[in-house]
């Protein structure tokens, strides 16, 4: 994500019309929190990530770059490779999640993501991290 979200973040702000400090507290962070992310020294979770695309009204593929597009894939290979590891069908997983067939075939397929809850539930359930499913880091052992 790094220095494209950055700047992103940093246009959004400033063609609203924002000081650092406004946007800060109008996501209910800190400054120095929000500056990092501007400044590129850290990233905000995903959770957040959802609260600052829809407070500008943009998707997350237009937030960090593009790059959703490669989170999606690495999300829905991930899922995959989780599930045929565990030897569980789709419905299984659906059925303890209580979610549709349907909805979690489209995850894996690619065709969407889950929101940041939904995640989460994810993770829990693989007990793997969110990072881990995004394709941001090896699972834990």
């Amino acid at each position: 994500m790094g220095s494209v979200f950055a700047e992103q973040l940093k246009t959004l702000r400033k063609i609203n019309g924002l000081t650092q400090k406004e946007l800060a507290e109008k996501l209910k962070i800190k400054q120095n929190s929000y500056s990092d992310w501007e400044n590129g020294k850290s990233e905000p979770n995903i959770e957040m990530l959802v609260r600052i695309a829809d407070y500008f009204d943009v998707s997350l593929d237009y937030l960090m770059g593009g790059k959703m597009k490669n989170i999606t894939e690495e999300f829905s290979l991930c899922l995959k490779k989780i599930r045929m590891k565990r030897k569980l069908s789709q419905k299984q997983i659906a059925e303890e999640l209580k979610i549709s067939q349907q909805q979690y075939s489209k995850w894996e397929g690619g065709i969407i993501t889950p929101n940041a809850e939904t995640l989460v539930r994810l993770a829990d359930y693989f007990d793997v991290s969110v990072d881990y499913l995004l394709g941001r880091k090896r699972e834990r052992n």
